[in-house]
This record gives structure tokens, sequence and C-alpha cells, in this order.
């Protein structure tokens, strides 16, 4: 069941306000392997507001509570060519992991940075 009671002042009005600014390396993103982003930390990303992914392929994102490869290409976001910022979703639980996999036919880069 989902957490919501776990969004802070500023979420609640929808307002931004961030401490961090987490860069992670570069990352392949291929049609067979599901990447499964997590904190700097090696933790899950629920401490993060925003994620902001560049990427040079299409991809299809989701959001998850679990590691667990789950991408539905059929049901997901796709994310076309370009420079995207996605809020994070903390009313999935108190674990929270992006998930991603190619969505065409060549293998996409994606930047990610945790805000």
């Amino acid at each position: 069941m989902a957490n919501l009671h776990k969004f802070s002042v500023q979420e609640a009005v929808n307002t931004d306000s961030s401490g961090v600014w987490d860069t992670g390396d570069a990352t392949t993103v291929e049609a067979s392997v599901i990447d499964t982003i997590q904190g700097t930390d090696g933790k899950d990303i629920s401490g993060y507001h925003t994620v902001g992914i560049t990427i040079d392929q299409p991809i299809h994102i989701q959001f998850t509570t679990t590691t667990t490869d789950s991408v539905a290409t059929a049901k997901d976001l796709r994310l076309e060519i370009g420079t995207h910022f996605i809020k994070i979703p903390h009313g999935l639980g108190d674990n929270i992991y992006l998930q991603m996999i190619r969505a065409g036919g060549s293998s996409a880069t994606a930047k990610i940075v945790l805000i």
C-alpha cells in the first residue's frame, strides 16, 4: 500500500528545493538488460526529489519499489532523445528505484543526476 504521509511541506504544495546534486556515471541502456538506478550510497532513490536524465536514444522507464526487473515497454513511460526532469513519486512506498530499458534499435547512453 502506498505511503501517503511521506510528503514534506514543500512536496505537499508542489514546490522544489533540494540540498543535493548527485551525478552518476554515464550508463549504457540495453534492450535485454534492465538497469536499476540507485542513489550514490547504493541504496534506493527515495531520499531525492527529482531525477534529471539526458539520453541519446529513446528509453522506457518506470519507478518501482523493488529491484526486480519489471519494465514493460507496452505500458511504461517512453522518453525521447533529450534532457528530462522527472519528479520521484514518493507515494509508491519507502524504497523507490528507477528502472530503464532501451526503446529503439540502438543502445542508449544515459547520464543521470539525482536532485
